[in-house]
């Protein structure tokens, strides 16, 4: 099973790791590092692949940042595209400027001309324009980077062959502590995850927008999150919890389940119940079900011992 959080938990997590000595610019890099690998592998890790990162004002914007820089260094085409200027004195700004990052400013691109040809050409489009502070439903996305989503949705409308497009913790436009998604949203192929997952991409609509969701680690301490209240079921952990099932096992040995259900109107239910039942593992399924609707059942559960009780 594995950990989510909301965004107070995930923030007091972050607040533990700096306060025990890990300093925050530490967690952005390896948010970054975690994120390049995830693009270089999307791109089949081939240099000179075109990718365009969306880089927001915040410090989901500054994750992309590192991993536009770890990027240039691997070799692929990497062209930045900033919501705004970064300060000067912003550290991971100065390193991608020093590794040769291209840039351009939204600003100083009112017709959307350099946006729709950076992104024509692009393999990958990452999107680290808001991260889990957004609250869409509060504040919806306006302004310029509504011009942005626009864009971008679009873009990845327009194409035959649209480029793939991680989204930093969560696409932006998704609440990530209820998943409610702003119409503008535009839907990720793979969330990067840090530290945990957030409970907004696990609820509709946030889930169908972020895609394959890859929790990465962060730098937090060994054990961080053990004691967090929410975990999300995976097929594969719940199997590890099934008893084994012995080679001399047989229908008895599995316990047995009586369903008493159906009516005219709703036979559906009762198939159901008793579907559940047989799938669930039980040795022996036994359904008592009226005999006026014993002809809507039998047909699709043959191994369902059917009960017939008077009307």
């Amino acid at each position: 099973m594995t950990k989510i959080v909301t965004t107070a938990q995930m923030r007091a997590l972050e607040q533990a790791a700096v306060a025990a000595g890990v300093p925050e610019r530490r967690l952005m890099f390896e948010a970054g590092m975690a994120a390049a690998q995830e693009a270089w592998m999307a791109v089949g890790a081939m240099e000179s692949r075109p990718i365009f990162v969306l880089v927001g004002p915040g410090n989901n914007g500054g994750d992309a940042l590192v991993a536009a820089t770890q990027l240039l260094e691997w070799g692929a085409a990497v062209h930045a595209y900033l919501m705004r200027a970064r300060s000067d004195d912003d550290p991971e700004w100065q390193a991608a400027l020093t590794a040769g990052l291209q840039f351009t400013l939204h600003t100083d691109d009112p017709d959307g001309s350099a946006f729709t040809g950076l992104i024509a050409q692009a393999s990958l489009v990452i999107d680290g324009l808001l991260g889990t502070g957004q609250h869409p439903r509060e504040r919806p996305i306006e302004g310029g980077l509504a011009v942005v989503m626009t864009r971008l949705r679009d873009a990845r409308n327009a194409r035959f062959s649209p480029p793939q497009l991680i989204a930093l913790d969560l696409p932006t436009g998704v609440d990530a502590d209820t998943g409610f998604a702003d119409p503008l949203a535009v839907a990720a192929d793979i969330t990067v995850s840090f530290g945990f997952t957030k409970v907004g991409v696990l609820a509709a609509p946030g889930h169908t927008l972020a895609g394959r969701i890859v929790p990465v680690e962060i730098g937090l301490a060994a054990g961080a999150g053990d004691d967090l209240p929410y975990e999300e079921l995976r097929m594969r952990d719940l199997r590890a919890l099934m008893p084994p099932r012995p080679d001399d096992a047989h229908k008895g040995t599995f316990g047995t389940v009586v369903i008493v259900a159906g009516s005219r109107r709703y036979p559906g239910a009762a198939r159901l119940a008793a579907e559940a039942a047989a799938r669930s593992g039980a040795g022996l399924t036994t359904l008592a079900a009226p005999e006026a609707i014993q002809a809507l059942l039998v047909p699709g559960l043959p191994d369902v011992v059917h009960e017939p009780l008077s009307s």
